[in-house]
């Protein structure tokens, strides 16, 4: 028997206090990747499982929950004791219980498996069920997509919703998956966020064949359940939601794994990290997701799903490493797969493409030749055998096939196709089925035929993107035209995107025409967060009218608010300062009130300072807001300098001893990455061990940030830099003007 007192991680607890009276009353464990050894003694690493039996006593007024079925429960003397039993072998990092002020939705069972949800009493049954009324059909969908019965269909499987819950996301936890109050929805924040939720409960749900059932023997194994989980994602919207949302998803997986590849590149199986949780990234999720898809696309529909179920059946209740996989997919396919495996799951990289496009009218000869220019001797990066297949389509509809063939020994690879007719559609791999990021510009015609009429959004993104490289007015009227013919709101998100990358006069006005005419909710995130990237008059002017508007999906309103604070002009504190006093309920209080907040710190005046050093204070904002509000008083100490600097320092200090670890880490974050306070280095280093292992890792490189960044210059440079790109983008809108009206004159 043992007592624990104040542990530094793996419990959340959650109690009203003088500052917040409304807080919500509630404890919950969460102990991914190593953090169960803070509340109970264990071995806490994957390899050990075990059986477990939890007796829990609380009040009578509150619920209690845990891993498995519930087999007593009584109340004596307004004392609540309940017991549960766990006989599935679990390891450490998936146990979890939660006791405090529940309300309760109880949704319909499958296969005898009973489903129910769970949140603070304050948050409307209507909005819990919303937020998870998916599930039942998720869980058949998944049975049917396996071929394996769910595993812990003895048992049950409740999730649950909780405020400033642990790491924030969602845990799979054995029969008990926790979440954050950021996916709980509510009727308008479900306009642009449903499909998000559902993807991250399908997530979620498939953790219980990929990590519970079959769980990984050493995290380097990891991708084995978010890899898979991430995979499945893309394979619910597939079934349930159509082509479009499928290839989007897998798009917006490369475009991920590509960007953290930028910083570093690690195979995805890895043997050497500071920390389990380290590996925890976009190499693991969305780099092992696509991974899976090759290996689909290599073996064929019927083997693939065979050689998975087999490796489900076969490693139920075991733990598993990553040869076991390729056996059981070996198994089923006859195929020898270790090449495939050294050169993409414990090899570096993947392939970066540039290719060339010519067409040979009078002969109709197209030639496309491309070469890998990933291949790097010091970094241990090498070439890529892969065959990625090209289509050509006429403007006789003609369809001609070809691939081009890469080997590990050239970086060239070329095809000559000869046609009958000029070239519509020139497409390199039509069925996305390989993975590779490419320069390729096949000319503005074939571009815009792309864009208009091929039907893969993945491709249409791709033409989107090279006609704003491209940049004319012509490329960018084409493009224009296209979004005003309303294609799926992922083509407009990255059009968008790509657009605020530009940077230029012309990609501007093809943007606020996007404001203007677009009007799905998720188009419209898209649209607002490529408006942060600009600076102008004209656009703050449609900023603040869109903002205006009722009714308004959170996720665009509240990316509208950033920009606002970012093109900081000062007239704008009160406009900004009423969305932060909101009292707006729900998902407008996590998601608006976060964002006004923010962008009164990027809007960086001394009224805006002012107003946030009050806001950072216990009881100053509603207790999801003080850590956003926190960060945000660094960043407009950091913009106003002088004596606002100083004070935020002082300030951001004494909030390092606070006993809450949210407020604690935002202190962090504020004193290193926005303030960059060397003088406060001594005070941070005094609360190191107040974190736990699992976050000390991250803390160190906070730190480390600070012998690399000068805070004067640093701030200085930022305001010379946003100046300079003003005047730049100024003077291209005169070029431009001058340049249409001169075509005017002449004609």
């Amino acid at each position: 028997t043992y007592v624990i007192q104040n542990p530094i991680d793996g419990v959340t607890i959650s109690v009203p206090d003088q500052a917040y009276p409304n807080r919500p009353t509630y404890v919950i464990t969460d102990a991914e990747s190593e953090r169960a050894r803070y509340w109970l003694s264990c071995v806490d690493y994957p390899a050990v499982r075990t059986t477990v039996e939890y007796h829990i006593s609380a009040d009578e007024s509150l619920t209690i929950l845990a891993n498995g079925k519930e087999t007593d429960s009584k109340i004596k003397d307004g004392v609540k004791h309940s017991s549960w039993k766990l006989d599935y072998p679990c390891p450490s990092y998936l146990l979890c219980w939660a006791v405090g002020e529940f309300i309760e939705v109880v949704d319909e069972s499958f296969e005898g498996t009973p489903i129910k949800y769970y949140a603070p009493k304050h948050v409307s049954h209507d909005d819990l069920k919303m937020t998870f009324q998916e599930t039942p059909k998720i869980m058949k969908w998944l049975v049917n997509r396996t071929g394996v019965p769910f595993p812990f269909r003895d048992y049950k499987y409740y999730q649950i919703v909780l405020s400033q819950f642990g790491i924030g996301g969602a845990m799979e936890n054995i029969s008990l998956t926790t979440w954050d109050h950021f996916f709980l929805l509510d009727p308008t924040w479900a306009l642009d966020f449903k499909l998000t939720t559902d993807i991250v409960n399908c997530h979620e749900m498939s953790h219980s064949y990929f990590g519970d059932s079959v769980v990984i023997r050493h995290f380097e194994h990891a991708w084995l359940k978010e890899g898979w989980a991430s995979y499945m994602e893309a394979c619910f919207l597939e079934d349930n939601r159509g082509k479009d949302e499928y290839i989007y998803d897998l798009y917006l997986k490369s475009k991920a794994y590509f960007s953290e590849c930028q910083s570093y590149v690690r195979p995805i199986v890895v043997k050497k990290y500071n920390a389990s949780f380290d590996i925890f990234d976009r190499h693991l999720y969305q780099g092992g997701s696509w991974r899976l898809h090759m290996l689909r696309k290599k073996l064929g529909e019927n083997c693939f799903w065979a050689g998975v179920k087999d490796y489900l059946e076969t490693h139920a209740q075991k733990t598993v490493e990553t040869d076991d996989f390729r056996k059981s997919l070996e198994k089923s396919s006859g195929l020898n797969l270790t090449q495939f495996f050294d050169d993409w799951i414990y090899g570096l990289g993947f392939p970066k493409i540039e290719a060339s496009y010519s067409y040979d009218r009078d002969n109709n000869v197209i030639s496309i030749k491309a070469k890998q220019t990933q291949e790097n001797a010091k970094t241990g990066i090498e070439l890529f055998a892969i065959d990625i297949p090209v289509l050509i389509v006429g403007q006789d509809d003609a369809k001609y096939e070809s691939v081009l063939k890469f080997n590990k020994k050239s970086q060239f690879a070329s095809v000559a196709i000869l046609i009958k007719s000029s070239p519509k559609f020139v497409i390199l791999d039509p069925e996305v089925t390989v993975l590779f990021d490419i320069t390729f510009n096949p000319g503005t015609n074939i571009l815009s035929n792309v864009l208009n009429q091929y039907p893969s959004v993945y491709h249409k993104i791709w033409a989107s993107k090279q006609l704003i490289k491209i940049g004319t007015r012509q490329s960018l009227e084409i493009l224009r035209l296209a979004m005003r013919s309303k294609p799926f709101y992922g083509v407009i998100s990255e059009t968008a995107q790509f657009l605020s990358e530009s940077k230029s006069a012309l990609t501007l006005e093809v943007l606020l025409d996007l404001i203007d005419h677009v009007t799905h909710p998720m188009a419209q995130a898209g649209i607002m967060l490529a408006c942060a990237s600009f600076r102008s008059t004209a656009l703050r002017e449609r900023l603040i009218s869109f903002v205006k508007q009722e009714n308004l999906p959170y996720r665009a309103l509240s990316r509208a608010i950033s920009a606002i604070g970012n093109n900081r002009n000062p007239d704008d504190f009160a406009l900004l300062k009423s969305f932060a006093e909101s009292q707006t309920p729900g998902g407008y209080i996590r998601i608006v009130v976060t964002s006004a907040l923010t962008a009164l710190g990027t809007l960086g005046t001394i009224d805006s300072f002012n107003y946030l050093l009050k806001a950072s204070q216990p009881g100053g904002v509603h207790y999801i807001n003080r850590p956003p509000a926190i960060n945000a008083l660094a960043s407009a100490g950091a913009w106003v300098g002088g004596g606002a600097r100083t004070t935020a320092v002082k300030t951001l200090e004494d909030y390092l001893l606070d006993p809450r670890m949210e407020i604690r880490r935002a202190a962090v974050e504020g004193l290193t990455t926005n303030l960059t306070a060397r003088e406060s280095l001594k005070a941070l280093q005094g609360i190191r061990t107040t974190f736990s292992e699992y976050f000390q890792t991250w803390f160190d490189r906070k730190i480390l940030t600070l012998s690399t960044k000068d805070a004067a210059n640093s701030a200085e440079l930022n305001k010379k830099v946003e100046l300079l790109e003003t005047k730049v983008l100024a003077l291209e809108k005169e070029i431009s003007n001058l340049n249409v009206a001169q075509q005017t004159s002449s004609l």
